[in-house]
């Protein structure tokens, strides 16, 4: 009986070390499984969230940046048959030595291949000079390239007809660099045109159009 207060006292204190050493386990425990709890939320927030604020983002670019159209005019059409028209008269300028080569043989005493190079400058000329077009083109506009393009086919048809003479062929073959130097500028005109001047529906027809002067004069010249 006297050891019994102390024995009572050890027992306590065995059994409070041990409830808090549970209340730790168990307090651990809780811990570990809220901070898994919390991780596992974080990485499913991390993951989830993502994915919506891309869509949301996606939804605000939207909203900020409308689908723009492109404003329709009636004159569009008169354009691209002013541009055909320009680009029929070009291709007259390219095969007129051809379909009647005999005859020019004959009137500028010179042989065949000489009257297959002016049909043949016009690729060479495309060469060197498509690369300076396009920047132009991207650079300076249409109207620039369009204008520039119509001078020089201008300007060598007016070398030919004033070098009409059999003395004089070196000129009229300078006269016909000067339209393959046109044709240069005409060449990228058509997709540019039709995107720039028609609309969604309308892009693959303006687009025929503009090249349908061409291949007209060059089948008629055939």
């Amino acid at each position: 009986m006297a050891g019994g207060p102390g024995m009572h006292s050890i027992m306590s204190s065995e059994d409070e070390f041990s409830g808090e050493w549970t209340d730790g386990c168990v307090k651990t425990r809780d811990t570990d499984w809220t901070t898994t709890k919390e991780r596992t939320s974080l990485g499913e927030y991390n993951q989830l969230p993502l994915q919506d604020s891309l869509e949301a983002s996606a939804a605000d670019t939207t909203q900020l940046l409308p689908l723009m159209e492109t404003k329709l005019y009636k004159r569009r059409w008169v354009m691209l048959f002013i541009f055909s028209a320009y680009s029929m008269s070009n291709a007259f300028m390219w095969l007129q030595y051809s379909i009647i080569s005999n005859i020019f043989m004959r009137f500028y005493n010179i042989d065949s291949m000489a009257i297959d190079w002016l049909s043949m400058i016009y690729f060479l000329t495309y060469i060197p000079f498509i690369l300076p077009v396009i920047w132009l083109l991207d650079n300076r506009g249409m109207r620039d390239v369009v204008v520039v393009g119509s001078a020089f086919n201008c300007i060598g048809a007016w070398i030919k007809t004033s070098t009409a003479h059999p003395s004089m062929f070196a000129m009229t073959f300078f006269g016909q660099f000067v339209c393959s130097v046109s044709t240069v500028y005409l060449l990228g005109i058509p997709s540019k045109l039709a995107s720039l001047w028609f609309g969604q529906q309308e892009v693959s027809t303006a687009c025929a159009i503009g090249v349908l002067g061409s291949q007209v004069c060059s089948g008629i010249s055939t």
